[in-house]
């Protein structure tokens, strides 16, 4: 349950507030201090449940965070091309 689970205090963010921050576990979205310093790398969403799918969570994060929410975009990305094994 996300109203108890983010309440601010216990190193968890509140549930009506975005925040980021590098190496903060008080966060909303933690930047680790290694991605910070290289300038690439991974970031944390704090704010899931675990009743959330994280495919769904995923595809909002880049369409936010890569894609300024065009989806268009998609396009543009690199597809692999099916390995077929002989």
């Amino acid at each position: 349950d996300n109203e108890r689970r983010l309440t601010g205090l216990h190193e968890t963010a509140k549930i009506d507030q975005f925040s980021h921050g590098v190496a903060s576990r008080a966060s909303s979205v933690r930047i680790p201090r290694q991605t910070d310093d290289d300038g690439y790398g991974y970031f944390e969403d704090r704010r899931p449940s675990s009743n959330c799918d994280p495919y769904d969570v995923t595809a909002a994060l880049v369409r936010t965070v890569c894609l300024d929410g065009d989806d268009r975009k998609l396009s543009m990305m690199y597809v692999p091309t099916t390995c077929v094994n002989n």
